[in-house]
């Protein structure tokens, strides 16, 4: 994380090696997909998610752009789908989730109904802190209600609330790849909270857990 902190775009660390929600915001729409997508939902409520948000934050490039809609995930995805000549298709009917994949498999994007009251409530349904950072592709605006940009920028996984793992088992799994995938350390609670839902780690069918 110490190595990628150091590639962030100039004033992307703010006093105290910590992040801001305006670099956060100005990071990932300077992303090269975003800048494709962005146009293509105007007039459409909608937010860069998850870890398309982090991994503009950290220099990475975006190839796998996630973002939530206040509308049907089905019509904005074939619409991305066809202004950008990919495909697409249902990912998830229980929450509903639509793909717009390139034919090359150069760069994909998930798009799901926002889930809660608005962005803010629907943040902590989200997985871990890190993954609870958005950016209002309308506004500009970055939003982190969960104090994820901090949590980024010490590298630590930290559940967003206390049905982190009961309302996803898969989780288990997503926060020993994130360490390993970032060298990060899990916090001390959320271990304690993955602990506990560990009997339940083998209910995901088998894809989700080849994927993570």
């Amino acid at each position: 994380l110490r190595s990628d902190l150091r590639n962030l775009p100039e004033g992307a660390q703010a006093a105290g090696g910590g992040l801001n929600e305006e670099q956060a915001a100005e990071a990932t729409l300077a992303s090269g997909l975003v800048r494709q997508v962005r146009p293509l939902l105007a007039g459409t409520p909608a937010w860069v998610v998850g870890g398309s948000v982090r991994d503009a934050v950290l220099g990475r490039e975006v190839s796998d752009l996630d973002i939530a809609v206040r509308g049907e995930a089905k019509a904005v995805a074939r619409m991305v789908a066809g202004e950008l000549g990919g495909a697409a298709f249902e990912l998830s009917s229980e929450y509903p989730t639509w793909r717009a994949v390139s034919r090359e498999g150069h760069w994909q994007v998930d798009v799901a109904e926002l889930r809660g009251d608005g962005i803010e409530s629907a943040r902590a349904l989200r997985d871990f802190t890190v993954g609870a950072v958005a950016v209002d592709l309308e506004s500009g605006r970055g939003i982190d209600p969960l104090g994820g940009l901090g949590d980024l920028s010490i590298g630590l996984v930290r559940a967003a609330g206390p049905g982190t793992f009961t309302d996803d088992p898969l989780r288990i799994m997503r926060a020993a790849r994130l360490v390993s995938q970032f060298d990060w350390v899990i916090d001390e609670d959320t271990t304690a909270l993955a602990r506990e839902s560990a009997p339940k780690a083998g209910e995901p069918a088998g894809e989700r857990s080849f994927e993570e």
